[in-house]
């Protein structure tokens, strides 16, 4: 994208996307490091989740726990800090917030609750998408036959899953720790390749007009 001329007066501007060599600095060493050695551990931990699913079935429970104490931190510290906002905002950010931390720490008292709750989000989540792929197929008339034909199939069988899911739970919490082990897996090489080859940070600088008076 070409950039705008610069007014009259003032030096030309310099394109839009241009960079400076002394301006792109490559990622420290130490940050590499870091990447590296993270990517290899979630890489580790995902092959341990699919080695042994009842390991893979306690870190999601550790990670749902941990993720209900970091929201409920959050909303309580957002109902603290953001003092122009209604009152009642702030009263109901704090109550939901001290009610996250509590059911996190429930969900670590009781595991077996929390591997309950997370199959139940996987049955509403099969449902909501079998209901969004039905209503795409049916909204969408002027797409071809054969995509609506698989948006079609592709609800039904998320439905079919959802029943499996309630009707043995085993299977749902397998299916819970695989995702786990695939997102990590991504995570995991996605770190490790950016460690091992670095990277380096664009600085894009402006015109040289901006910022001058008229």
């Amino acid at each position: 994208m070409s950039s705008p001329p610069a007014p009259a007066g003032l030096p030309p501007a310099v394109p839009l996307g241009t960079t400076l060599a002394s301006a792109n600095p490559v990622q420290p060493g130490w940050q590499r490091a870091i990447e590296v050695i993270a990517g290899v551990l979630a890489i580790g931990i995902a092959l341990l989740a699919l080695a042994d699913p009842v390991l893979g079935a306690g870190l999601l429970v550790f990670l749902f726990a941990l993720a209900l104490v970091w929201l409920g931190l959050w909303r309580v510290l957002r109902g603290q800090v953001r003092t122009d906002r209604p009152g009642w905002h702030r009263t109901l950010d704090l109550v939901l917030g001290v009610l996250s931390i509590v059911l996190g720490f429930v969900v670590i008292a009781l595991p077996g609750l929390g591997l309950l709750t997370l199959v139940f989000l996987l049955y509403i989540a099969l449902v909501l998408i079998g209901i969004s792929w039905i209503g795409y197929a049916q909204r969408n008339t002027a797409e071809p036959g054969w995509y609506r034909g698989l948006a079609v199939t592709l609800g039904i069988l998320s439905f079919v899953m959802a029943v499996v899911a309630v009707i043995d739970v085993r299977i749902a919490i397998l299916t819970l720790v695989l995702l786990l082990a695939f997102v990590l897996l991504l995570v995991g090489i996605g770190d490790l390749v950016s460690g091992a080859t670095g990277r380096t940070y664009r600085i894009v600088t402006p015109p040289a007009w901006v910022g001058k008076a008229t």
